[in-house]
C-alpha cells in the first residue's frame, strides 16, 4: 500500500503545507513534549528520539508521511499532519497543532487541505482519523471536516478503544 500521492507545498488562505526541515526540530519537540499530544497521539519520547524520528523524516525512509504547517509569511511550524496507510489500504490522518496556535482555526484548515490533497489521488476512496473518546477538541474538528462516526478500533499506542471517523471520496 503506497501513500496517496500528494504535490508539495501546498498554499490556503493562511498556511502553507510542506515537508518538514531541520528548522522544525524545535517545534517537533515541543509539540511531541506537550501534554495533550502524548496523552491523544504518541508515546512520551526524548529529544533525541525525537530527533531521530525527524532524521528518518528527511531522508523518506519512513512509511509515513508527515506536513508541516506555517503561517503565511514565517516558515516556523505551528503544526503538522501525519498521513500513514491502514492495513486495509485507507489513509489515517492525525492532525496535531501547538498549544498556542489551538483554536485558531488551522487544524480544519490543514485538514481540510490534507483531505483534499488525499483525494487528488484517484486510488483514495476514503479517509480515516481514530479519536480518543475524552478528546472533545478533535472530535469536535474530525466533524467539521465531515467526517463521520464509523466505529469503535483499538489504538496500537495505548491498547485503547478508540472512535473511528471517516470521509468518503466525493
Amino acid at each position: 500500500m503506497r501513500l496517496p500521492n500528494i504535490h508539495l507545498p501546498i498554499e490556503t488562505e493562511h498556511l502553507r503545507l510542506r515537508r518538514p526541515t531541520r528548522d522544525d526540530a524545535d517545534s517537533r519537540f515541543e509539540l511531541q513534549s506537550d501534554p495533550a499530544y502524548v496523552a491523544y497521539v504518541g508515546q512520551p519520547i526524548n529529544r533525541q528520539q525525537s530527533d531521530a524520528q525527524l532524521d528518518e523524516e528527511l531522508s523518506d525512509s519512513t512509511d509515513y508521511l508527515c506536513v508541516i504547517a506555517c503561517v503565511h509569511g514565517d516558515s516556523s511550524m505551528i503544526g503538522e499532519c501525519v498521513i500513514q496507510m491502514m492495513t486495509d489500504g485507507e489513509p489515517e490522518i492525525v492532525i496535531s497543532i501547538l498549544p498556542k496556535y489551538r483554536r485558531s482555526g488551522y487544524g480544519l484548515e490543514l485538514g481540510s487541505a490534507i483531505i483534499r490533497a488525499c483525494f487528488g489521488d484517484p486510488d483514495i476512496k476514503r479517509i480515516m482519523a481514530r479519536v480518543d473518546e475524552a478528546n472533545s477538541a478533535s472530535i469536535e474538528l474530525v466533524q467539521k471536516l465531515a467526517m463521520t462516526r464509523n466505529g469503535l478500533m483499538i489504538d496500537l499506542f495505548t491498547n485503547e478503544q478508540v472512535r473511528r471517523y471517516v470521509i468518503e471520496r466525493p
